[in-house]
C-alpha cells in the first residue's frame, strides 16, 4: 500500500488544494519524495519546484544540478536561487530567512498560494525535543504546525504524520534518487545528535514514542488556543500594568501575558515571577537595551535610551 501517495491525497483533499502549488526542494530525501509523489498524484503543469542554494559548501551546486535535470525530465517548473557568498553568515536562523523570503517571493511572482515542505513526524519529534532541551515554554511544544500562514503564502506539512522510514522505504520502492547532505551527519550540530543518538533511544523505550510525542503537541496546541482566549479578556492590553491587579490574575496567564510582551525565556519570566511577589523596586534586563521595572504599585517596559 502506498502510504505516501494515499497520505498526500488526503492531505490535498483536506485543505482543498487544487490550484498550482510550489515545493520547498533541497534534493533530499524527505523533499524529493513529497515531490516525487505530488508528480504521480497531482497535475505536473501546477507544480513548481522551489530550491535555495544557500552556497554554504563547495559541493551545494550538485544538489540544484541535480533538480534542474529531475524538472527537466518530468517536465515541471524549476525556480532557484544562488545565494552570494558570504550572504548568510552561516546560523541557522540566517538561512531559514533567506529561505522563506526567497519561497515567498517565488510565489507571489508566479501568483502560488499554497507552499508544501516535507517535515515528516521524526522532524517534529526532534523539534520538540530541541525546544525542550534549550529551555522553551509550553507554546514552544506545540511543535510544527502541519499549515499555518506565512505572508501572502499558506504553507503545508502532508508528511507531518509520517515517519522517516516510511518516507525511506518509499524512496527505494520507486528507485527514487536524491542528494544526501553530509553535515545532517554531522554530530556537533544539536539536532542531528538527538536524531541520531537519541531518537534511537527513546524508540527502544517505546516504540510509539514519536507518535506520542506529537500526541503531547497536539494537546498544547489546544491548550494554547485556551489560554489565548483567555489573554483576550484580559484588560492587560498594554505593558505598563498595576501590580496589586496583575497579581489578581491567574499564574498561567501572567506567566503568557509576560512571555508575549517581554520574552519566552523560562529564566527571564521566572525572575519576573519571583519579583512581582516580592514587590519593591526591581529592574530585570530581558534583551540589549530594554528591560522591565516594578515601581511602587505599576510594571513597566523601557528602553535603555542611547547617550
Amino acid at each position: 500500500m502506498d502510504l505516501v501517495g494515499s497520505k498526500l491525497k488526503e492531505y490535498l483533499s483536506q485543505a482543498q488544494i487544487k490550484e498550482a502549488v510550489a515545493i520547498a526542494c533541497s534534493a533530499g530525501i524527505d523533499s524529493m519524495v513529497l515531490l516525487e509523489s505530488c508528480r504521480l498524484n497531482y497535475n505536473n503543469a501546477q507544480i513548481y519546484c522551489l530550491h535555495l542554494d544557500h552556497n554554504l559548501r563547495e559541493d551545494s551546486q550538485i544538489a540544484a544540478n541535480f533538480l534542474e535535470r529531475y524538472c527537466k525530465e518530468h517536465k515541471i517548473k524549476y525556480i532557484s536561487k544562488t545565494l552570494k557568498p558570504g550572504e548568510i553568515k552561516g546560523c541557522e536562523q540566517s538561512a531559514r530567512e533567506a529561505r522563506y523570503q526567497f519561497f515567498e517571493e517565488s510565489c507571489q511572482e508566479y501568483s502560488i498560494k499554497d507552499l508544501l515542505l516535507g517535515h515528516n513526524l521524526n522532524d517534529q519529534a526532534e523539534t520538540i525535543l530541541f525546544r525542550i532541551f534549550r529551555g522553551t515554554n509550553t507554546s514552544g511544544l506545540q511543535g510544527i504546525a502541519q499549515s499555518r500562514q506565512h505572508g501572502s503564502i499558506t504553507i503545508h506539512r502532508p508528511f507531518l504524520e509520517l515517519r522517516r522510514d516510511t518516507i525511506a522505504e518509499y524512496a527505494q520502492a520507486q528507485g527514487l534518487e536524491f542528494v544526501e547532505d553530509l553535515s545532517n551527519n554531522n554530530l556537533a550540530f544539536a539536532r542531528n545528535r538527538i536524531r541520531k543518538n537519541i531518537l534511537p533511544e527513546a524508540l527502544e523505550i517505546n516504540p510509539k514514542a514519536l507518535e506520542n510525542i506529537a500526541q503531547l503537541a497536539q494537546l498544547m496546541t489546544i491548550e494554547q488556543d485556551y489560554i489565548k482566549e483567555g489573554l483576550s479578556q484580559s484588560q492587560h492590553r498594554e505593558p505598563a500594568w498595576n501590580l496589586e491587579d496583575f497579581r489578581k490574575l491567574e499564574p498561567i496567564i501572567q506567566r503568557k501575558l509576560l512571555e508575549q510582551y517581554f520574552t519566552p525565556n523560562i529564566a527571564f519570566v521566572n525572575d519576573f515571577m519571583a519579583a512581582i511577589a516580592q514587590g519593591g523596586f526591581h529592574r530585570i534586563n530581558f534583551s540589549k537595551n530594554k528591560f522591565f521595572t516594578i515601581k511602587q504599585k505599576e510594571i513597566h517596559l523601557e528602553l535603555q535610551l542611547k547617550t
